[in-house]
């Protein structure tokens, strides 16, 4: 989830992950980022590194944006900086791309803002007496402006060239010594987007799709779980059936899938696999199933079959989860005796079953069964 608007008071307590998401520090890092006293506090130990958090989603083009910081534990000359950053535009001779109040045993007060910037880090001085301030960086353009608030008036701390790219934005606090005393802490505050557009990023999503296949005779098959991934497919786990799978069908909740198989040597049936551990936790014979239905609301199972019938199966949910898998013996449809049912469907709404029996009845006749709570009819519609 990624939030289209990036404006944070951080008053809740609670880091927003629609807005934002911890930064990844460097290893061996010891550090804390925490949303508590109303605003995002961060602190570091001894040494090089930095911790924060950056936006879950990009600025692409033009954008301004700015945050209130306060130095809690700040020593003078401490190798430290508070960063307003653009993570995704590199880095130059100050470090990330990014405005910074910074303390650094550099000469003059050792305090100053520093606006990184990829050919240059452009520095206005300031006092150790000055422990809160505003942030504010702006992108117009192919240039990087950065302002910090002196009284009530935004005061430019440098300008330069900078990248196009689409950048995230970050609030952190960082090291830039391997000898830099431990217990450094900051705070950010009222985090606003002045202006800019986010977009949000392209999140892949790992899909779960079934593979049923016959092994090359009438007795055996195989279910293949696979996980796709974008464009590539992986099979994660094959289990073996002792019989042929026609068609499946899973359960609304993923709890369950249902196969129906055939086997000359070891029977006709309905199998129940229970998807976490893709264990058969039931098998229920049913003569001849070719096609099978869960219906939405996950409480019948429809099973068309050879015969032309449409059986009727208690699936709903026992109190431990499990489910009944019984025939109900008064709910089997008799379509048309001979007739092969091929295809199974609800009509939206899950009201009405769609039946297509082949091949005695023409290619453009279809069965509609109605289901109410009631009863069971049926009709047949000529096209």
């Amino acid at each position: 989830m990624c939030s289209a608007q990036i404006n944070d008071n951080f008053n809740d307590n609670s880091l927003n992950s629609s807005i934002w998401s911890t930064l990844t520090p460097s290893p061996g890092t010891s550090f804390t980022v925490s949303e508590t006293n109303q605003r995002l506090e961060v602190t570091l130990g001894s040494g090089f590194g930095g911790a924060g958090i950056v936006s879950v989603a990009q600025f692409s083009g033009d954008f301004d944006v700015q945050v209130d910081y306060t130095l809690l534990n700040w020593p003078t000359a401490n190798s430290h900086s508070v960063r307003l950053g653009a993570p995704d535009l590199g880095a130059g001779p100050g470090g990330g791309i990014g405005i910074n109040r910074s303390s650094f045993p550099n000469g003059g007060t050792g305090e100053f803002f520093l606006l990184s910037l990829p050919t240059g880090d452009p520095q206005v001085a300031t006092t150790q007496a000055q422990l809160s301030g505003k942030l504010q960086l702006v992108r117009s353009g192919t240039t990087m402006c950065g302002f910090t608030m002196i009284g009530a008036t935004w005061a430019l701390v440098g300008s330069g060239p900078i990248s196009t790219t689409s950048t995230r934005i970050s609030l952190d606090l960082g090291a830039g010594s391997s000898s830099a005393q431990g217990g450094i802490s900051a705070a950010f505050d009222n985090f606003r987007t002045n202006s800019g557009t986010l977009v949000c990023p392209t999140t892949t999503t790992n899909e779960y799709a079934i593979s049923i296949a016959n092994n090359g005779d009438q007795n055996s098959g195989s279910l293949t779980h696979n996980t796709i991934v974008g464009n590539i497919i992986t099979a994660s786990k094959t289990v073996q059936l002792g019989c042929v799978p026609r068609s499946l069908d899973r359960t609304q909740d993923n709890a369950y899938e249902y196969i129906a198989c055939t086997s000359p040597a070891n029977g006709d049936k309905i199998i129940a696999l229970r998807t976490s551990d893709d264990t058969a936790v039931f098998q229920l014979a049913i003569a001849a199933p070719t096609f099978v239905l869960v219906r939405p609301n996950d409480t019948q199972l429809f099973v068309g079959q050879g015969n032309g019938h449409v059986t009727t199966i208690d699936i709903s949910k026992r109190a431990d989860g499990s489910r009944k898998n019984v025939v109900l013996p008064k709910r089997t449809i008799t379509l048309s005796p001979g007739n092969l049912v091929t295809s199974l469907a609800f009509v939206p709404g899950g009201g009405t079953l769609i039946v297509v029996p082949t091949p005695a009845l023409p290619s453009t006749t279809m069965w509609w069964v109605t289901c109410p709570r009631s009863s069971l009819h049926t009709r047949v519609l000529m096209v």
